[in-house]
């Protein structure tokens, strides 16, 4: 996992240059909720929190620290070996279940 401040890395100043690197690297899916868990666009499959190992987790705030437009970009690996990003909105359009399917899963990476 990454330690550094975002502003301390080029790429890692927007959420734009953040994902075209994560990209690069391989984690090319973009995941997107399904009732109480995620799926790959191209994938029927539905994971749940226990089948998702979270690599990285970064929090971006938009123009001018306004408020409600900031966003978290999980960088995730699932068991079957897909790798991709999943972004949530913070604030009040945050999704509820999403947070918590994502901290079950952050849960579980931390535990392993």
């Amino acid at each position: 996992m990454f330690t550094r401040k975002n502003d301390q890395l080029p790429y890692l100043r927007s959420m734009q240059s953040c994902l075209s690197r994560v990209v690069t690297n391989g984690y090319a899916t973009a995941f997107q909720t399904v009732g109480k868990g995620i799926s790959a666009g191209d994938n029927d499959h539905v994971y749940q929190p226990d089948e998702v190992k979270t690599i990285s987790v970064f929090r971006f705030q938009g123009e001018q620290q306004v408020p409600g437009h900031s966003a978290t970009l999980y960088i995730i690996e699932t068991m079957d070996g897909t790798k991709g990003t999943l972004v949530a909105k913070n604030g009040q359009q945050a999704s509820a279940q999403l947070n918590s399917f994502m901290e079950t899963a952050l849960a579980r990476t931390k535990g392993k």
